[in-house]
């Protein structure tokens, strides 16, 4: 997915508040209720690129921190 190309387009505000909202809820579900990391793992690995990237979202706690993401990114 080329995130740089979607923050351009008319749809990138939406983008971000969507990777934004799944942050959030990922948070939230990931302090109260074990189980969850797989699904959310699995929805965020199509923005890995974004979430990865030095424009991307930081979470708020250790699970959804960036440190999870990988040493060498392909972010620009």
């Amino acid at each position: 997915m080329d995130y740089s190309a979607i923050l351009v387009s008319p749809d990138g505000e939406a983008y971000v508040a969507f990777i934004d909202h799944l942050l959030y809820s990922a948070e939230q579900m990931l302090e109260v209720s074990e189980g969850w990391e797989p699904t959310f793992l699995e929805q965020f690995a199509p923005h890995t690129d974004y979430v990865c990237s030095p424009i991307g979202p930081t979470g708020d706690t250790e699970a959804t921190s960036t440190n999870q993401c990988p040493a060498t990114s392909t972010c620009g």
